[in-house]
């Protein structure tokens, strides 16, 4: 087998605890911290809409007004994904996940108190960073914490979150609209609810623990050590290392050519597993 074959094949050997756990509760609490990212970002999408309806009158806005101020999140979200997907390839994903919810939070609280049409789209732009910069962000930490079989649904689960922030833009609107709510306070509510859901996923993705295959291409990239018994032995503590509290890796010394893994932390699936035959003294698979 050649180098690359060697380099990939052993990578699929310490993630296989994490691809073969079935679903758990990790797996839902990550599904709702990256989800609630994709509620907010539809709801802040749709909710301009109607916020720029309630202003046409108050403001007096034109044609021109109208088109910035339901197009510049929309922009601002191009420029962010771009930003921070090229961010999280660099300094790793729980480096900077977390950043874009404060900026859709920041952005929607002070959208609510902007006096002029000149503070909105400045405050409509950073709201657009922050959804920019969550569509790559959750998307990819769902799939590198997924278990194989079930990757495609927890994908899909977190991206379907979308149409529960479609469905609950227009009802808050029609709440407040029918509930006699003026129209000079309906519009800085309506903008300031989206920093609600940001909000209560910041403290979950500022602790969760980096991925691990993220972790591997980040300590060894093409150099993964494939020849030597040390060499596994050595990958694998420094990955548990990196991992925190996460998953621990070790050589079982009382029983060669066995690997143990385990887990404590919610960021990572609870496995207790003996694998034969994923490593062997001589660096060889049994």
């Amino acid at each position: 087998m050649d180098g690359q074959g060697t380099t990939a094949d052993l990578r699929d050997r310490v993630l296989q605890p994490l691809e073969d756990a079935g679903l758990q509760r990790f797996h839902f609490r990550t599904w709702l911290t990256a989800g609630m990212g994709f509620f907010t970002d539809a709801y802040d999408l749709f909710i301009i809409g109607v916020v720029t309806t309630l202003l046409v009158p108050l403001w007096h806005l034109s044609t021109l007004d109208l088109m910035l101020l339901n197009s510049t999140a929309l922009f601002a979200a191009v420029l962010g994904a771009l930003i921070f997907g090229r961010l999280m390839d660099r300094l790793g994903r729980k480096a900077i996940y977390g950043i874009e919810a404060v900026l859709l939070t920041a952005g929607a609280l002070l959208s609510a108190f902007s006096t002029n049409i000149w503070m909105l789209l400045i405050f409509r732009f950073i709201v657009g960073l922050g959804v920019g910069g969550d569509y790559p962000m959750s998307g990819v930490i769902m799939s590198e914490y997924s278990n194989r079989k079930r990757r495609g649904f927890l994908v899909n689960a977190v991206f379907a979150m979308q149409g529960f922030g479609l469905l609950v833009g227009p009802a808050v609107a029609a709440l407040l609209l029918a509930g006699g709510v003026p129209d000079t306070i309906a519009w800085r509510l309506m903008l300031g609810f989206g920093a609600i859901p940001a909000a209560v996923v910041i403290y979950l993705r500022r602790r969760i623990a980096e991925t691990p295959h993220f972790t591997l291409v980040q300590r060894f990239g093409s150099s993964f050590p494939q020849n030597s018994a040390r060499s596994h032995d050595k990958s694998l503590r420094i990955v548990s290392q990196s991992w925190g509290s996460g998953p621990s890796y070790g050589v079982d010394s009382q029983r060669p050519g066995w690997v143990v893994t385990s887990s404590r932390n919610w960021s990572w699936p609870m496995v207790q597993k003996r694998t034969r035959g994923t490593f062997s003294p001589s660096g060889s698979s049994e």
